[in-house]
């Protein structure tokens, strides 16, 4: 994995984490204690290297490169059902009051993907941000941003407490220089025979020693 691949993706977590604002919570980053499980009426996003290709068609061999690179954004949530749970178990409501609580009952699934939609817009906004443009990296270094492509999981049909996901891709090309490796220099060859010539009854001409190559060094 190319590293300018993998700082790009470390910058746009550490900038949706620093914007956040109790809008969501960011994993796979630390900057301070979070817990691991899933946490009611909080949205988790984490991000992740989904494709990275080299657009060959803009660069050469001998660099630089430029990457294609799309990032995927999962949204995690788990919201109980809403409702005025009071007027419902009050023996002394009445059957007006019962009516109009159990109408305006929010299910599981419906709070899910409100608060699932709340923090893909709270992320678009981050990311469309006309100062975030670079992810605050060098001018130029990004290029074509795109953040699109939502979808979210079917939602559970019942139930008290519901956990549901969504995903979108955040695609934008970046530039890495061509800096190469150390490279590697083999040792010198040395060949070290010895062949002697014969003559037609195949017997050494040991006088001239025709056809005797020693110790050659290249």
């Amino acid at each position: 994995m190319s590293l300018v691949v993998v700082n790009a993706l470390n910058t746009v977590v550490s900038m949706l984490a620093a914007q956040a604002a109790a809008r969501f919570t960011v994993i796979g980053f630390q900057r301070q204690t979070k817990p691991a499980e899933t946490r009611i009426d909080n949205v988790l996003v984490q991000c992740w290297i989904n494709s990275a290709n080299i657009d060959w068609s803009r660069c050469s061999r001998n660099g630089p490169k430029e990457h294609e690179v799309g990032i995927k954004i999962q949204f995690t949530i788990a919201q109980p059902a809403s409702g005025d749970i009071a007027t419902l178990t009050n023996l002394s409501s009445t059957d007006m009051q019962r009516a109009t609580a159990l109408a305006n009952l929010t299910a599981a699934d419906q709070e899910t993907s409100a608060a699932l939609y709340a923090a893909w817009s709270a992320v678009f906004e981050i990311l469309d941000d006309a100062r975030n443009q670079t992810f605050g990296l060098a001018k130029g270094a990004i290029s074509d941003k795109s953040f699109s492509n939502f979808n979210q999981d079917e939602p559970p049909s019942n139930g008290g407490l519901a956990v549901n996901t969504a995903t979108a891709t955040l695609d934008f090309r970046v530039k890495e220089a061509q800096l190469g490796d150390s490279g590697y220099t083999p040792d010198p060859a040395i060949y070290d025979n010895t062949l002697e010539g014969t003559g037609i009854d195949e017997v050494v001409d040991e006088v001239s020693q025709a056809g005797q190559i020693t110790q050659v060094t290249t």
